[in-house]
């Protein structure tokens, strides 16, 4: 989870120096940003929005690797953990290179190669608890 959260805090600085840069640069007023990014450069948008991706999809995330440790099933999670902090990785590099059709479609099966990992985490610990 600490790699998660390290790549999310990550994202969030390039994005703080990205539009910093325009305000400095521009004279832009630092509250004027759009939350999606859309007032910016497409790449901003791409930035904007991959953040996003990681905070949106963090509760299902967090909440099953939660969900292993109050339980005591940390030795599920243990073995795909890497896996699916790499293909979050992936996703987020991804969406930063190109918005083009086939890197939505790679995109997003990274995307499904997460919800596939947290779901068979969270079915391998329900199936634990019976």
């Amino acid at each position: 989870m600490a790699g998660y959260i390290l790549w999310m805090l990550l994202l969030l600085i390039i994005l703080e120096i990205f539009r910093s840069y325009l305000v400095v640069s521009s004279g832009r007023a630092a509250n004027s940003f759009h939350p999606s990014g859309s007032d910016t450069t497409a790449f901003g948008q791409r930035l904007t929005r991959a953040h996003a991706n990681c905070y949106e999809f963090f509760p299902v995330f967090a909440g099953v690797i939660i969900l292993a440790v109050v339980s005591d099933k940390t030795a599920v999670t243990d073995s795909l953990a890497l896996f699916c902090l790499g293909a979050r990785l992936a996703q987020s590099c991804t969406h930063l290179m190109s918005a083009s059709n086939l890197a939505s479609q790679v995109r997003f099966l990274f995307f499904i190669a997460q919800i596939g990992i947290c779901l068979f985490w969270l079915i391998e610990i329900i199936k634990l608890d019976a």
